[in-house]
């Protein structure tokens, strides 16, 4: 039987946090995996970041590999959000495709999932890369389903939705290399504006 007020060990008092201490570790995991990559962050360097033990990021997640994918599902959840947020404003699809490039390229939101995965993939188990596979896949699926729609309305040729969602994400790359080239001299709004000009000279139906 266990004793009153008994606890996992690892597992910080409720009153000692102000937020969900499994949150608090997953938003600062993903801070630090961002910024410094897969192999340069430990639980060590978690739970310092948090003000933790490392008894208490293990608690929540049981390896590095788990709170790797944990953060990066949380990411695309996220991107997945905010994407759809701005898919639904009733505009017209290439503007609210330059209002989402614009918001992406001024955060600096990534979404090459490849990249992120450089030096973890070996850690990771086959379940891990399957759950960061679907949450991606589930990311691309909000940008496919408002082209499909654009197609269906005859807003824009008939192109394969899948098609064109890879290559506007591709393209949304292209303005990240753009933004941190030292020689271009292009603003974030213009940069938006031109990546997506060029998306729409192919698909734009008087063409």
């Amino acid at each position: 039987m266990k004793e009153k007020g008994f606890r996992r060990l690892g597992r910080p008092k409720d009153s000692d946090i102000k937020q969900p201490t499994n949150e608090l570790i997953l938003q600062e995991a993903l801070r630090l995996f961002l910024e410094n990559g897969y192999l340069n962050v430990s639980i060590a360097s978690v739970a310092n970041k948090c003000d933790v033990t490392k008894a208490s990021v293990y608690y929540y997640y049981a390896s590095k590999a788990e709170l790797f994918t944990e953060a990066m599902i949380m990411l695309m959840i996220r991107i997945r959000d905010q994407i759809q947020i701005f898919l639904e404003e009733e505009l017209p699809l290439k503007s609210r495709l330059v209002k989402i490039t614009k918001i992406h390229l001024e955060k600096t939101i990534d979404i090459d999932v490849e990249n992120y995965l450089k030096g973890a993939r070996k850690e990771l188990s086959e379940s891990q890369l399957e759950k960061i596979k679907q949450s991606e896949e589930e990311m691309y699926q909000v940008i496919e389903s408002a082209f499909r729609q654009a197609i269906d309305s005859e807003e824009i040729r008939p192109f394969h939705p899948a098609f064109l969602t890879h290559s506007y994400v591709s393209l949304l790359k292209v303005g990240y290399m753009n933004k941190q080239h030292p020689t271009l001299t292009y603003s974030v709004e213009e940069t938006a504006e031109q990546l997506i000009e060029l998306l729409w000279h192919g698909i734009n139906v008087t063409n």
